[in-house]
């Protein structure tokens, strides 16, 4: 967002392996997507990252030897990024996340995919 306007949205399915990821772990996938996919905007400057996840901004604050092995790999591919990790409310977030609740058209593809390999 910027001037409390978003300008761009983006979103993506899951794999099948990320699916069983635990919900901190998805939290934080989503944080490392969003800085990686809008890199033009995000490397080089300092961006706030809004999310209404709390366990995963005190994670952020630890240091990283403390974190499985799977948040340790996702902290190092946003090491480069300058940001700051605030909480907020989920009933408080400005935008709502319509994106991540409707079914992705990867998913529908897939389940064409499977129907015509039968």
């Amino acid at each position: 967002m910027q001037g409390g306007q978003p300008i761009q949205y983006s979103s993506r399915a899951l794999t099948e392996t990320e699916e069983r990821y635990s919900q901190i772990e998805k939290e934080m996938l989503s944080t490392v997507y969003g800085l990686t996919r809008f890199h033009t905007y995000t490397y080089g400057r300092k961006v706030t990252i809004y999310n209404d996840h709390k366990p995963l901004a005190a994670i952020l604050r630890k240091p990283a030897e403390d974190d499985p092995f799977r948040l340790q790999k996702m902290l190092c591919r946003i090491m480069g990024y300058d940001f700051e990790f605030k909480y907020v409310k989920g009933k408080d977030l400005i935008i709502a996340d319509a994106l991540s609740r409707s079914q992705t058209t990867n998913q529908k593809r897939k389940e064409r995919w499977n129907k015509r390999s039968k």
